[in-house]
């Protein structure tokens, strides 16, 4: 960025649409009393609306950040969230918000909107910590759904995608028995956790642990509790996630 720009006076995007004529906010496919605390950030204030509008039901309580436009980041007073919505709004400019945020909460859980997701962009996203993606186009049917996702410890990213940045990072790691567990495993659950690094089936794992099945799977459920995430692929992807997060290892965003 030119540094002159950072000088120049902010300037606010006009709206090109009337916020009446926003989409109304869908509800989730299954309704949730969870509540939820969620923080939006948007350099467009007709995003933000949209957003906060997607957002506006009971069990939710909003924070809204208005930034400015460009690679500045003002100082805010960043309230506590289990849920953080980014707007994709300029490559630079997203590093410095999940970066802001990951300084001041511990394992936060981020959710990013954009046009689009190729590999080129959600790879060094993901690399990022973020937990969900969500197309501008999908705000209306996804949002909420990937919001009570997140919150209660999965990931929303599409299957395909989420495999093939597991592949990727498979080619860096490739003996991922030897990747830490993050948090206090038993000596059998830390080989089961290696079947599962190393894509073992339940049978595969117990046929090498010498195992019933029925003790993999009790393994397997105890590790899902133990890292608070629904599913197995998930376990893989954050264990792979973390280790990738050496900056040393990060891809740079377009």
């Amino acid at each position: 960025m030119d540094p002159a720009a950072a000088d120049r006076k902010v300037r606010r995007p006009r709206p090109t649409r009337d916020i009446a004529t926003l989409p109304a906010p869908a509800a989730p496919s299954k309704p949730s009393t969870q509540r939820l605390v969620v923080s939006l950030f948007s350099a467009h204030p007709l995003m933000l609306e949209r957003m906060r509008l997607q957002l506006d039901q009971k069990n939710i309580d909003i924070h809204a950040y208005l930034l400015p436009v460009g690679d500045r980041f003002p100082e805010l007073e960043l309230l506590p969230s289990d849920v953080y919505i980014v707007d994709s709004y300029g490559a630079r400019a997203i590093e410095l918000v999940i970066a802001y945020i990951r300084a001041r909460q511990s394992r936060p859980q981020i959710l990013v909107v954009r046009d689009s997701f190729e590999n080129a962009v959600a790879f060094p996203l993901l690399f990022l910590g973020v937990r969900g993606l969500v197309r501008y186009d999908r705000i209306a049917s996804e949002l909420v759904r990937a919001l009570y996702a997140i919150g209660s410890g999965a990931y929303w990213v599409p299957r395909l995608q989420l495999a093939q940045f597991v592949d990727y990072l498979l080619e860096r790691f490739p003996h991922p028995e030897q990747l830490s567990p993050l948090i206090h495993l038993t000596s059998r659950e830390q080989q089961v956790m290696e079947g599962l690094l190393n894509r073992l089936s339940n049978k595969e794992i117990a046929d090498r642990l010498t195992l019933s099945e029925r003790t993999v799977k009790f393994h397997v459920s105890n590790l899902l509790r133990k890292y608070r995430l629904r599913r197995r692929y998930d376990l893989v992807f954050h264990i792979l996630q973390h280790a990738a997060a050496d900056p040393s290892l990060a891809l740079p965003l377009d």
